[in-house]
């Protein structure tokens, strides 16, 4: 599903399943990725190797404005607020919303929770740093090996290789 604000504005977020209060927004959330860059001596330009996908930081802003949003957040926040114990393993959380998804973000750990602070009179706001978590790693090393300009088509490839072998059945 792809992010529509203007027909289809999501203004929460899900947290371990529950619904956040007040009106959420995403807030620096993105598709990160690692490259390993090795200049060449007496050369130009350089070989890159895709190294992989980083996690994502990325944090949601939650804004309370009624006596039943700030209820509401003190109730939602036992989800925000569980801390994982000393020397297991931590568990994460699903998360979504529509942005989150359009970058394949599906889990997440808890960095931080801000303080309160009055942003206008009368709404409070909370920001929640999150740390993306995708599960166990994954070999990704791979090496650029040049680029191309547009797609080949497969139709065009076939032409230009039945073209190649005209031209070396009329050379022989």
């Amino acid at each position: 599903m792809s992010f529509d604000p203007i027909t289809a504005p999501i203004d929460y977020i899900r947290l371990a399943g529950q619904k956040s209060p007040g009106v959420a927004e995403i807030v620096n959330a993105a598709d990160l990725r690692e490259w390993a860059v090795r200049l060449v001596p007496f050369s130009e330009g350089a070989i890159m190797f895709y190294k992989r996908r980083a996690l994502a930081e990325f944090s949601v802003r939650i804004r309370l404005a009624t006596l039943q949003d700030h209820a509401d957040f003190a109730a939602w926040r036992a989800v925000v607020d569980a801390k994982p114990k000393i020397r297991t393993r931590a568990t994460a959380l699903d998360i979504w919303h529509p942005i989150l998804e359009d970058i394949d973000i599906k889990a997440a750990v808890v960095k931080k929770v801000s303080q309160p602070t009055q942003v206008d009179d009368g709404i409070w706001e909370y920001t929640i740093d999150f740390l993306e978590w995708r599960g166990a790693p994954v070999q990704t090393l791979k090496k650029v090996d040049g680029s191309q300009a547009t797609p080949v088509d497969p139709v065009d490839r076939e032409i230009a290789d039945l073209a190649d072998q005209v031209a070396k059945e009329a050379a022989k």
